[in-house]
Parts: C-alpha cells; sequence; structure tokens
C-alpha cells in the first residue's frame, strides 16, 4: 500500500513518525524507517497531540503547519 501511495504521490508522500513511547508505535516507527531508507520515501516526526478546550484549536493548528 505504500509503494502504491508513493507511485501516485511521488515525492509529496511522507510517513509519518510518531514519538511517544507505545509499543505498537516503536515497531511502526522502526518498519516505517525501513520503508523510507530502501524506497526512498521521506520522514515526517510529529507528536499525537490534543488539546483540551475547543477554544484551544488554533494551537493544534499551529503544530500542524510548523
Amino acid at each position: 500500500m505504500i509503494k502504491k501511495y508513493h507511485d501516485k504521490f511521488g515525492k509529496d508522500f511522507y510517513l509519518e513518525i510518531q514519538i511517544n513511547k507505545l509499543e505498537e508505535q516503536i515497531k511502526c516507527n522502526k518498519f516505517y524507517r525501513d520503508v523510507y531508507e530502501k524506497i526512498g520515501i521521506k520522514p515526517v516526526l510529529s507528536i499525537d497531540y490534543h488539546y483540551a478546550y475547543k477554544d484551544d484549536w488554533y494551537i493544534q493548528y499551529l503544530l500542524y503547519v510548523i
């Protein structure tokens, strides 16, 4: 599936690496690292951030654009 999307979107396709201590995420990050090294897909690092109050949506937006 990753190869299919990479073929479709080319250099505009990224793999998201989330930095946390979840065992499942650590496994995914290792798999993604192998994929982007083999195929040449660029990784993007992120954190899984959620806001507590509806009016704080702008902080979430800023994190996305950064």
